[in-house]
């Protein structure tokens, strides 16, 4: 097959809904819990919050920053 036809037959399929994952079901998702698991039995959880720290942190100086060039 050429690989327009290729790209023609992805477009029309639809990726199954259990593939996507909401704000609601994060936390239940098997990646999610399969990470919290793998904290819990490798006794992580400090090491665990101060990366989650860092990001939160990161994130909110990117936000800040875009909240000061819209105004």
């Amino acid at each position: 097959m050429s690989e327009e036809l290729m790209l023609e037959e992805n477009k029309d399929k639809k990726t199954p809904q259990e593939n996507f994952i909401t704000l609601r079901n994060f936390r239940k998702s098997p990646e999610v819990e399969n990470f919290y698991r793998f904290i819990s039995e490798n006794d992580l959880r400090r090491e665990a919050l101060m990366i989650l720290e860092v990001i939160t942190s990161k994130l909110a100086q990117k936000k800040k920053k875009k909240s000061r060039k819209i105004q």
